[in-house]
C-alpha cells in the first residue's frame, strides 16, 4: 500500500439512533474542515509498590485520551456548525450521543470518536491578513478508533 496523505479527508457526525450505539451510516460531512487534532492514548500507571520494595513497581492502567479534541473550520462552515450544535443539543435532551468520523481516502477503515459538543461556537483567533477560522473543542466521551470506513456525505 502506498503512503496515505491527508488530501481529501472528510470529517462528519451522526447522532445515535439507539442510545449508546454507534451509527454505522448516515454521517453528515462538516465542510471546510481546516484541522482535526490527534487523539493520543497515554497509558496511566498504577503504583503497586509495597513497603518492602526498594524500587517502585507499576502495573498498566487504562489509556487516557486527555479528554479534549480540537478541530478547526474555515468561516464558511458556520452554518453547518450551527446545525451540528442544534442536532447535538436535541440528541443530548433525548439521552443520545453524537459520533464523529474521520474518513481518509485510500483506507478501508475510519476513526470514530463519540464526543460532547459545546453549546456555542467559540470565536477564532483574528489576525492581520489571515483567514478566519472557527475552533470547535469537543469533549471525548468514547474513543473507538479504527472501524469499517464510513464516508460522510454532504448535508
Amino acid at each position: 500500500m502506498a503512503d496515505v496523505t491527508t488530501l481529501g479527508v472528510k470529517f462528519g457526525y451522526a447522532v445515535e439512533s439507539t442510545i449508546g450505539t454507534r451509527p454505522t451510516s448516515g454521517y453528515i460531512q462538516i465542510p471546510r474542515c481546516k484541522s482535526i487534532g490527534g487523539v493520543s492514548l497515554s497509558p496511566e500507571q498504577i503504583d503497586v509498590s509495597c513497603l518492602e520494595d526498594l524500587v517502585s513497581k507499576y502495573a498498566d492502567g487504562r489509556a487516557d485520551t486527555g479528554g479534549t479534541w480540537e478541530t478547526s473550520f474555515h468561516s464558511d462552515a458556520i452554518t453547518a456548525l450551527g446545525t451540528l450544535l442544534t442536532s447535538a443539543a436535541t440528541a443530548k435532551a433525548d439521552g443520545k450521543g453524537v459520533w464523529f468520523v474521520v474518513w481518509i481516502p485510500g483506507l478501508t477503515k475510519s476513526f470514530f470518536v463519540k464526543a460532547a459538543v459545546p453549546s456555542k461556537l467559540a470565536m477564532g483567533e483574528i489576525g492581520e491578513n489571515s483567514a478566519l477560522e472557527i475552533p470547535l473543542s469537543l469533549t471525548i466521551e468514547e474513543y473507538l478508533g479504527l472501524e469499517t470506513a464510513v464516508e460522510p456525505t454532504a448535508a
